[in-house]
């Protein structure tokens, strides 16, 4: 992700003269131009949280309450990057993080932040975290033995998890939840035969491939319709990265 990146907000006109006509026009909006962007979410009161951090820059979190006219820090992360931020809807913020006290949780809009300890065997950096309604919540973290994700069903009160693959050096870079309850996961691998789309019906317990074997999953998003769309960043065996979408 390249630094000094730009904030966009597209603001949709409709001119009715005899017929429809629609546009999008994009503003730059301001944002410290020193740190790398991670991670963008909005919360019910349109309070807007970012992500921030890379190599020898600084994280942590900004939030701004007057629509990106200023930016707050309100969490600090050093040199450490945050990767992933969700809120439920409680408002109860999480963020997640490389570094020690990688899983974070705020209860007063980033006022204050207290950690939250992830059960071993996960020891690496959260990657992604997905929110449902209030108490679910599902984290991916990048582990050595594969791609790996810990979930809870009671508010960070305990824990499970599985390993959706055994493979290294691969890890699970997106999350969603189908109106039926399936659990999509897309995967990113830098080796031949890793990557891809994997779903669980069973709520995180067990796995099974569903496509995309050596494409580098960046996003995956599902749509009321549940219809699967997801996004490479890169493909093995000189294929073409793009845009997919189940049929």
């Amino acid at each position: 992700m390249k630094s000094r990146i730009r904030i966009l907000l597209t603001i949709i006109f409709i001119n009715h003269i005899s017929f429809i006509f629609a546009q999008d026009f994009w503003e730059q909006l301001y944002f410290p131009d020193t740190v790398t962007i991670r991670c963008i979410t909005t919360d019910d009161q349109g309070n807007i949280f970012i992500g921030v951090g890379n190599s020898n820059e600084a994280g942590g979190v900004y939030r701004s309450t007057d629509n990106a006219q200023t930016w707050e820090l309100v969490y600090d992360n050093n040199s450490f990057a945050v990767l992933s931020i969700a809120i439920n809807e409680n408002g109860r913020i999480y963020a997640g993080k490389n570094g020690s006290s990688r899983l974070i949780v705020s209860e007063n809009i980033g006022e204050s932040w207290e950690e939250i300890n992830l059960p071993p065997p996960s020891y690496g950096n959260v990657m992604k975290i997905l929110c449902i309604g209030q108490d679910t919540i599902y984290v991916s973290t990048w582990e050595d033995e594969g791609s790996f994700i810990t979930f809870s069903f009671n508010g960070a009160e305990t824990w499970e998890y599985s390993y959706v693959t055994d493979h290294p050096n691969e890890y699970i870079s997106d999350i969603d939840v189908s109106n039926t309850g399936e659990i999509f996961v897309s995967l990113n691998g830098y080796f031949v035969d890793q990557g891809g789309v994997y779903k669980s019906a069973d709520g995180g317990a067990t796995w099974t491939y569903v496509g995309l074997l050596n494409h580098q999953v960046m996003t995956l998003e599902i749509n009321s319709n549940d219809d699967v769309f997801t996004g490479d960043w890169w493909v093995m065996n000189n294929d073409t990265p793009g845009i997919h979408c189940t049929l």
